[in-house]
């Protein structure tokens, strides 16, 4: 795999030089395969990187390459170095932690190591300016090149960030440690807003190739490995509703212990019913896909894609409720949303926010690919928050009488 990066057009120069930016570079990720950082390039409105990058896949499964091009985006990092100057204010016992050494000898490899790491420490920093990213999901085709020039977002209007692991067990996570820790938001202090992105038109162009295209992939994988489908139903009949509900609870009990099938997620809204599925295409998943699929439009909406494969659960930390993450809220999504009070920072814990705000734009969503690529499913942790602060509580029963 060679990926290319190609040239940054119309680059707002005058607004960095005033945030004291000298240099650029470009960055990226591609899980399991690389971490990638160009050189560093002067300042200028239009600048040629041209840099190819071959990165070696035979080291990585075909299930992995598969799901990260068919439900990830490549996000290319357009980062800023800055000239940073401290103005030092005169101390008689000083500012700095070594200080207290000052009547003490110093090895002079000590202090050059010292004066070293002062310097890069006080001179630079790097911020994240802009963001683009580009779909390759056409690399799966016949074609075995790919080629797109895409504009360039404020870092934080992409919800491109890594998903945060969550390994602890459900019965530790409380309010106390889910929506009262202090929980540190990033907010990116790049000089380029989205307004000013999209007035000059920045963008950046990108070229991957392959050696040979990956259709052999897709052909292969179904027959090689074991891997897991997600499903995405929306159920606007109750006892439509309580029909599903009830065979998929039948069915964990059945075959919790061979791990093949498990609901992950079922998250209830007043009038309406959302199921997240999460299993093996051959066993519950297809035949809830048979089943369902011949409903109409104003009963259920299905969200499926047997092609998209994936190598591990979404959702584990729901296994050991046979499956299940049941949220009942208290009244409509969208009624939870129009309060103004929600939107004040604090009023709502963090995690709860990120996940009200993760649904209500899945729920606008018109394709499984659109939910997969732009990170809509919130996590374990935000769907805790969630059901914590509008959640009502659910008997075992009454779920199963339903």
């Amino acid at each position: 795999m060679v990926v290319k990066i190609g040239k940054l057009e119309n680059l707002d120069v005058e607004c960095l030089r005033k945030a004291n930016f000298k240099s650029v570079f470009v960055r990226y990720l591609i899980p399991n395969l690389a971490v990638v950082k160009t050189s560093e390039k002067k300042m200028a409105r239009n600048i040629r990187f041209n840099e190819a990058h071959a990165h070696f896949t035979n080291f990585v499964s075909s299930v992995s390459i598969a799901e990260y091009i068919q439900t990830n985006r490549l996000f290319l990092e357009i980062c800023g170095v800055r000239e940073e100057t401290d103005n030092v204010q005169p101390s008689i016992f000083g500012i700095k932690y070594t200080d207290r050494y000052f009547g003490r000898r110093m090895t002079p490899m000590r202090y050059i190591l010292n004066l070293h790491n002062d310097v890069t420490e006080q001179l630079e920093s790097i911020e994240v300016l802009a963001v683009a990213a580009y779909d390759l999901t056409s690399l799966l085709t016949p074609v075995c090149n790919y080629s797109s020039k895409e504009s360039c977002h404020h870092p934080d209007n992409l919800l491109y960030q890594q998903r945060n692991s969550f390994s602890v067990q459900l019965e530790m996570a409380t309010a106390n440690n889910i929506n009262i820790k202090k929980i540190i938001r990033t907010k990116s202090n790049s000089p380029l807003s989205e307004f000013s992105l999209l007035r000059n038109g920045t963008s950046l162009q990108l070229e991957v190739y392959f050696m040979a295209p990956l259709t052999h992939i897709t052909n292969n994988i179904y027959y090689r490995y074991s891997f897991y489908n997600r499903m995405l139903l929306i159920v606007y009949s109750i006892e439509l509703a309580a029909t599903l509900l009830n065979d998929i609870l039948s069915y964990n009990q059945g075959n919790i212990t061979k791990e093949i099938i498990i609901p992950d997620l079922s998250k209830y809204d007043v009038g309406s019913f959302a199921f997240f599925l999460e299993g093996v295409f051959e066993h519950k998943i297809g035949m809830v896909w048979k089943q369902y699929r011949k409903y109409p439009a104003d009963e259920i909406i299905i969200y499926f894609n047997s092609d998209s494969v994936f190598e591990e659960r979404l959702y584990t930390a729901f296994s050991g409720y046979r499956g299940f993450c049941i949220i009942t809220l208290q009244k409509p999504l969208r009624d939870i949303l129009a309060q103004e009070a929600f939107y004040v920072e604090g009023n709502v814990p963090l995690p709860c926010w990120q996940a009200a705000k993760k649904l209500d734009i899945l729920f606008r969503a018109t394709t499984l690919k659109d939910i997969f690529q732009y990170n809509l499913l919130p996590s374990p942790e935000e769907l805790i928050s969630l059901n914590l602060e509008w959640g009502i509580p659910m008997k075992w029963n009454a779920i199963t009488a339903i």
